[in-house]
């Protein structure tokens, strides 16, 4: 449907460098959510695929003054670059006015804080496989590798070169004489690794049969947290 024939008075652009799918029902899913609480109508969400990995998320609006103090609000939450660009609609002759529909376009970072990335050439790589985002912009990223907690400063370019990584449960299956849990794909008992950066406030309370969120490659199983 072309945008001329979708009734509204502004367009919510979100537009990320990724080729995760899932991240566009995610997106969807939380702006949907946000704007209903904010008493916000979307009329219509249009998925957007554009070059190089480029995906986006269209969210059409009836109410442009609504939409603008929105995408303030969602461009702090999100972290993300703001750009705005009215355009003239039509002219009201009755009250003598020019008409604007206004377009926001919301630029997000490649990855989300908290997130656990890795890279995409991981051979050779001993330590620190994977990285847990600490922050991210539109210049850099910033994260903590969960084997020697060393903070790791990556150019925005260079992010193509790393993938979210898929966080997983299981469960701790033994306490002592280390904190064993079952692996998510070899389904053996192998021991947890818990990155330095982790308080202990959060290990305190992990018994035998706790629910814990972690990531794994073949052999290891590193601890993102506690299931809430």
């Amino acid at each position: 449907m072309k945008e001329e024939s979708i009734p509204h008075e502004g367009i919510l652009q979100l537009r990320k460098e990724s080729s995760d799918k899932a991240w566009e029902r995610e997106i969807a899913g939380f702006i949907a959510s946000k704007a209903s609480a904010a008493g916000l109508h979307i009329v219509k969400i249009v998925s957007v695929k554009g070059r190089g990995g480029r995906r986006g998320v269209d969210f059409y609006f009836d109410n442009q003054h609504k939409l603008q103090s929105f995408s303030l609000k969602m461009a702090s939450v999100l972290n993300a670059t703001l750009k705005k660009s009215p355009r003239l609609q039509s002219f009201d002759r009755v009250h003598s006015r020019r008409l604007y529909r206004v377009n926001i376009l919301l630029e997000l970072p490649p990855f989300s804080n908290g997130e656990i990335i890795m890279r995409k050439e991981s051979e050779g790589i001993k330590r620190d496989f994977f990285l847990k985002v600490v922050s991210c912009n539109s210049r850099r990223l910033l994260a903590r590798g969960l084997d020697t907690a060393a903070y790791i400063t990556i150019n925005l370019k260079e992010c193509k070169d790393f993938v979210r990584v898929q966080i997983s449960s299981t469960n701790i299956v033994s306490m002592r004489p280390v904190i064993k849990v079952i692996h998510p794909s070899t389904f053996q008992a192998v021991p947890l690794i818990i990155p330095s950066f982790i308080k202990k406030p959060q290990t305190r309370k992990l018994a035998i049969n706790s629910a814990v969120r972690v990531v794994a490659n073949d052999k290891s199983v590193w601890l993102v947290g506690p299931e809430n």
